[in-house]
């Protein structure tokens, strides 16, 4: 399931840096998302499951006027950049990657799951953008 929460803008034909990014997360382990810049005011779309073990993952398509507003940031590493006109296939891409299924029944995990969180979805993410040649390295 994806939840596209406002529109996504395809103004401008400039590629859009991509970010992996860490942050401050509900658990013992740090959130992991995506981060496509679009604006030169540093404005872009964060790509990311949102959830827990106990209740499953949702695929969310968030807008941000800025990345460090909407959360509590620890990091981001440019993994390199998508050209504008590509992000459709970009997004289609994601939502491809099924997001982690609910874990656990209450405090008792359920027999043959493996623990899967936004850390290995986004791992997974970021590959399947690689290998389909949406996300374009940039070169040193």
């Amino acid at each position: 399931m994806m939840t596209h929460i406002g529109p996504t803008p395809h103004a401008s034909t400039r590629p859009y840096p991509i970010y992996f990014c860490t942050s401050v997360g509900g658990g013992p382990r740090d959130h992991h998302a995506i981060f496509v810049e679009k604006g030169d005011d540093k404005s872009g779309t964060v790509y990311q499951v949102t959830g827990s073990m106990i209740s499953g993952f949702t695929f969310e398509v968030k807008p941000v006027a800025k990345l460090e507003d909407s959360c509590i940031l620890k990091s981001t590493e440019r993994i390199g950049v998508v050209d504008a006109y590509r992000l459709d296939e970009f997004e289609r891409v994601l939502s491809a990657i099924t997001p982690p299924p609910k874990q656990y029944n209450g405090l008792k995990r359920i027999p043959g799951m493996s623990a899967r969180a936004c850390q290995d979805w986004t791992a997974d993410a970021i590959a399947a953008l690689k290998k389909a040649g949406v996300c374009i390295p940039e070169q040193e």
